[in-house]
């Protein structure tokens, strides 16, 4: 059962947040079958509160004083073996140490440290109230920039109190945090489980055993694994890597096994975090990418440094004029976590920002049961609510149409306060991240990759439907145990720079961030309707910039009647106006890759031809052209 702290109301473990107040649910545990032994002669046991590797943490109380407690127990199966076992007391007595060297109401107080008559070793610990850093974080509480900088600066004060005392941590992690609820009004940031931690006066001790490697690899510093020495840099960098998580929604590496998730933090540059939230300042962004780097003397020499660095930045991007643009704070994505959409879906989840200031989220449809991603966006009623609607009618018409390379759209709604859409739920990642992280991709494999996003085009535009937002933001890449497999399309129905206007913050639309006007082609900006031609022109540059070639950052002009520069999109002024009416200035044009043989380059130069009679009419003209490899 999970209990609001507030209302001190209990729900269903399945349940996040109160739909009452709005609060994270605390996790109450769960009957075991050490639930009522007494240990030691002294504690009686509760319920199962948590477990790991190691031992499991149960809810106990004293009896002579009444006093609530978390007793953590050494597994039983590691008794067994004399060496796990010895390395498991080795830990528990590391984190008896720790804790009991550090004088900080961020690290939990470890009352005794001790064994049963029977020689079952545990460790009798403050009971906390409240969430892990990966609830809160689940359940949509790390939207609000302010939020998120605010309780990383108080666990970075914390290990900096570690730091200072000779004690690195080395198992960070979003479980590992915990914000404890001391009142209604307010809480406190522990740091759990110094179990692992390096007591860098004590010597070079061993206490792992053959193979295993130290911490949780997706929070790991490439030092760890390498076997170099330990310094409070190994827990900045991954203070780094909780900090990219909790702005941008996700880890800044992935892999499929452990050894490659070990080479990308020892060897692949970390992504930009402007990528995911482009609100975010330089600042910020340069201060987690330095927490990022390989080498540990190029980070922030410890926590305390990481602290100070926190508390004195900016984390709002300034716009061109100057003054902080406030518009750009996203709400708090959590006020829609556990609630029931149009009494059909219930958001369980936050998962990440989406496109034009959305949230996208995992939930249930409760009439069948089916897991299903929902993007949504709070309007109330205006400009940008009408323009969703607009882009909606347009997108319901693909709804019927099924392709492998199409992202199924299950349903669109709205109500007073919402828009959203609903799709599949499909483990990918955007385009524009895979290219940051891998360069340049094969011909062989991007041509393949390209062939079924255009085939998907081409099953689009048989319906009559026009994408007319294509972009390495929007196109996502389903990868698998040899890279990337096949490229998904989600059809959105913005079709022209007015509406990219609306929907997008104003740090978006300076270029700050999500660059899918960059993709738009002359004829739309110029406020024209798109067609078939106007999405190969998108997917000519996606393939461009896949091969290693440039598409200029080309900025949105400020919405208006555009007339001028037509001859070159090629058409009569829309509205009637004659050419040359207000002149726009030349757009900058791709920059193809270097190498290209003739039949490539001719391929590529007809596809982003700015004129829409030079490219290919139909996605079959583009697939039947498209070069051998």
């Amino acid at each position: 059962m999970r209990r609001c702290f507030t209302c001190q109301a209990r729900f269903e473990d399945q349940r996040l947040v109160c739909p009452s107040d709005g609060d994270v649910l605390g996790y109450e545990g769960k009957p075991c079958a050490d639930t009522g032994r007494v240990l030691a002669g002294r504690y009686r046991l509760g319920n199962l509160l948590g477990e790991g590797g190691m031992g499991r943490v149960l809810e106990a109380v004293r009896l002579d004083t009444g006093l609530v407690l978390a007793m953590k127990l050494l597994r039983s199966e590691l008794t067994a073996a004399k060496d796990r076992h010895d390395a498991a007391e080795k830990r528990f007595e590391v984190e008896a140490r720790a804790a009991s060297a550090l004088e900080h109401p961020g690290i939990v107080k470890v009352f005794e440290f001790s064994a049963s008559s029977d020689g079952e070793s545990f460790i009798a610990m403050e009971r906390l109230y409240g969430s892990t850093f990966d609830e809160l974080r689940r359940a949509g509480k790390f939207g609000a920039l302010e939020r998120v900088m605010d309780l990383m600066r108080q666990v970075c004060e914390v290990l900096a109190a570690a730091h200072s005392k000779g004690i690195v941590h080395r198992d960070l992690k979003p479980s590992n945090l915990f914000l404890h609820r001391l009142d209604r009004s307010a809480s406190q940031v522990k740091v759990l489980d110094f179990g692992i931690a390096k007591i860098l006066d004590a010597g070079g001790e061993r206490i792992t055993s053959t193979g295993e490697f130290l911490g949780t690899l997706l929070y790991m510093a490439p030092e760890l694994a390498g076997g170099h020495p330990v310094t409070p840099g190994a827990d900045v960098y991954s203070l780094g890597v909780l900090l990219f998580e909790a702005l941008a929604g996700k880890v800044p590496f992935t892999g499929r096994t452990p050894m490659e998730l070990i080479r990308l933090h020892a060897s692949a540059p970390a992504p930009a975090l402007s990528t995911y939230r482009p609100e975010v300042s330089e600042e910020l962004e340069d201060l987690v990418a330095r927490c990022l780097l390989k080498k540990p003397e190029g980070r922030p020499a410890d926590a305390g440094a990481l602290a100070a660095a926190i508390a004195g930045l900016r984390a709002l991007r300034a716009p061109a004029g100057g003054s902080v643009e406030t518009r750009t704070l996203r709400a708090n994505p959590s006020s829609w976590v556990g609630t029931v959409i149009d009494e059909r879906y219930e958001i369980h989840e936050w998962i990440s920002p989406g496109r034009f200031g959305s949230d996208v989220y995992r939930a249930t449809h409760l009439r069948t049961g089916a897991s299903v991603a929902v993007r949504l966006w709070r309007t109330g009623k205006g400009a940008v609510r009408d323009c969703l609607l607009d882009a909606f009618r347009r997108e319901a018409k693909a709804m019927g149409v099924r392709h492998p390379n199409l992202i199924a759209i299950l349903d669109l709604g709205f109500n007073d306060d919402c828009v959203y859409i609903v799709t599949e739920i499909v483990e990918s990642t955007s385009l524009r991240t895979l290219i940051a992280r891998k360069g340049a991709i094969p011909r062989p494999q991007a041509r393949e990759l390209i062939r079924g996003a255009a085939d998907a085009l081409r099953a689009l535009h048989e319906k009559g439907i026009v994408s007319g937002g294509l972009s390495p933001e929007t196109v996502r890449v389903v990868e698998g145990a040899s890279g990337p497999e096949r490229l998904l399309i989600s059809p959105f129905g913005v079709t022209n720079l007015k509406q990219v206007h609306s929907l997008l913050p104003r740090a978006e639309r300076t270029g700050m961030g999500d660059r899918s006007a960059d993709y738009i082609s002359p004829e739309q900006r110029l406020g024209r309707e798109p067609d078939a031609r106007s999405d190969l022109y998108s997917l000519g540059l996606i393939l461009l910039e896949m091969l290693g070639g440039l598409v200029p950052e080309q900025g949105l002009p400020p919405t208006r009647s555009v007339a001028a520069g037509v001859e070159a999109a090629g058409g009569a002024a829309p509205g009637g106006a004659a050419p040359g009416d207000a002149r726009e200035p030349a757009e900058p044009a791709p920059r193809l890759p270097s190498g290209l043989e003739p039949g490539w380059r001719s391929f590529l130069e007809r596809a982003v031809a700015r004129s829409p009679d030079g490219r290919f009419a139909s996605a079959d003209d583009f697939l039947a052209a498209l070069p051998p490899v």
